[in-house]
């Protein structure tokens, strides 16, 4: 079983594919390139990219960088005292809360009471003072009054007792005010502070709890947010600094270099010469390295039929228009595992090119592959055989010149030729009908 294909000569499978696998994203042009088709020893220069733009934006990053951690170190130079204020400032609201409400209960459990039982106490020793330095002057005076003459020395003791009861009368009255003061004003005043002061650092604590946490909590967020800036300026900057590394591709040994790629295993030419400053579209080939030592391989197309029907290793010919005398043996590979967009499936010939020749990458050759063979095959016209409830039959003549059905069992199609694998033996005729009917 034979097919003719077109194949097509195309870099080998260790050709090295040239493109942009940038990860900055920086759009480059082309700088400088070697000819299509042109040969580069090894370590020489394929492609130099112009990396203007890209260095630019690396010196950019590189302080970009720089400031980012300084950004970073900063706010991290700030948020370690936020964070122990924070702490102390809490504590402190806490504390001067409980110490507010300890101070206005005790005020309202004990203070309050001891301070009027104390002013109470004050008003009772003055009021009994006065009494005592009232009783005391009378007591002078009833005593002196028996004397039909008072000596100057009495006179004495009775202006000195006269002047401690008006000093008593006076403490009494400064104890009346102190007393009525404290109660009617100093007492409800302190309590009206206290009740104020516990309200006071109340709202302080809640206000305090609520916006120092989320006070600390920004900073974190926003050093948080500096480190991932500062994360992604070193991304950036190895990035740029990966791209900077590869903006001259030397060649990895002798060879030609050619301005095209493979694409789904067939090769498309450039559809023109590449220059300088010709844009380079990222991540997709645009020139194709081929060594010296490599030789080229064909690729071909196959129908999903002849896809089918080819077995691995089949061999063939390779035949060139105006170069039919060369004797080039082909051997093909499995088909590939995927279609390609337009249904065929992709294989690969090694050929065996005479010596001194190669073929010019992009020409096409006519091959004719053998894709299965059998020795010692029965085969029938194809048209022979007819489907039946019990499989395919055909009509065999007899030795008595009639005619009868043979059930049989199909093998390979070759065009017009089916393979017979049991169900006839070698000699018989069968008898197959007109194909024109």
């Amino acid at each position: 079983m034979t097919r003719t294909l077109t194949a097509t000569v195309r870099p080998p499978d260790d050709a090295f594919p040239i493109r942009i696998d940038w990860k900055s994203g920086v759009t480059l042009s082309i700088d400088a390139i070697a000819d299509h088709g042109s040969n580069v020893k090894k370590g020489g220069v394929l492609v130099r990219f112009d990396g203007r733009e890209l260095e630019q934006k690396l010196a950019e990053t590189t302080q970009a960088m720089s400031m980012a951690d300084l950004a970073v170190a900063q706010a991290q130079e700030e948020l370690a005292p936020l964070e122990e204020t924070t702490r102390h400032k809490l504590e402190v609201s806490r504390r001067s809360a409980q110490v507010a409400k300890e101070d206005h209960a005790q005020f309202h459990a004990v203070q309050r009471k001891a301070r009027e039982e104390q002013v109470a106490q004050q008003w009772e020793r003055a009021n009994q003072s006065l009494a005592n330095q009232q009783e005391e002057l009378r007591q002078l005076r009833k005593m002196y009054e028996a004397d039909d003459l008072t000596e100057e020395t009495e006179e004495i003791i009775l202006s000195r007792q006269e002047y401690m009861v008006a000093a008593a009368q006076h403490e009494l009255r400064m104890a009346t005010l102190e007393r009525d003061h404290t109660l009617a004003t100093l007492l409800p005043r302190e309590a009206a502070a206290l009740a104020e002061r516990e309200r006071d650092t109340a709202d302080a604590l809640r206000a305090a709890e609520s916006a120092m946490p989320l006070t600390l909590n920004k900073k974190r967020l926003e050093l948080e947010g500096l480190r991932i800036q500062a994360a992604k300026a070193k991304q950036t900057l190895a990035d740029l600094e990966h791209d900077h590394a590869r903006l001259v591709v030397h060649a990895p040994a002798d060879g030609i270099l050619l301005h095209g790629a493979v694409e789904h295993g067939r090769w498309v030419p450039a559809a023109k010469p590449l220059t300088t400053r010709d844009p380079v579209t990222p991540h997709r080939a645009f020139a194709t390295f081929v060594p010296s030592a490599s030789p080229p391989v064909l690729a071909a197309a196959l129908d999903e039929a002849s896809a089918r029907a080819l077995s691995p290793d089949a061999t063939g010919m390779a035949v060139f228009a105006g170069r039919e005398d060369l004797d080039i043996r082909v051997k093909s590979g499995s088909p590939a595992a995927t279609t390609l967009p337009d249904g065929t499936s992709l294989v690969t010939l090694a050929a065996s090119w005479p010596q001194g020749w190669q073929p010019v990458i992009g020409s096409t050759a006519e091959v004719h592959l053998v894709v299965w063979h059998a020795d010692d095959s029965l085969v029938v016209p194809t048209h022979a055989l007819q489907p039946g409830p019990r499989g395919w039959s055909v009509e065999v003549k007899l030795a008595d010149r009639g005619s009868a059905r043979r059930e049989v069992t199909r093998g390979r199609v070759s065009g017009s030729q089916t393979q017979i694998l049991s169900g006839l033996e070698p000699g018989q005729v069968v008898i197959a009908p007109n194909p024109g009917g």
